[in-house]
């Protein structure tokens, strides 16, 4: 599915972004397809990393950060 949006937005699934609350569907599955992933936990469960995050404001800022440093 991920490839396909991709190919839909005439882009490579690296220059795409995902987030969402499932650990499986919306990390894991989306970087396994070569999207860059966040994972909003919220819940405080035992997942951490760069790309884990627990809130849309944590969210943005993190990004940001991305952007800057390349």
């Amino acid at each position: 599915m991920y490839k396909r949006v991709a190919d839909i937005m005439r882009t490579e699934p690296k220059n795409m972004v995902h987030i969402g609350d499932h650990v499986h569907y919306d990390y894991s599955f989306p970087k396994r397809a070569g999207l860059k992933a966040y994972y909003i936990n919220r819940l405080g469960r035992k997942v951490k990393g760069r790309y884990v995050v627990s809130d849309l404001r944590e969210f943005v800022e993190r990004v940001k950060d991305d952007m800057r440093s390349g």
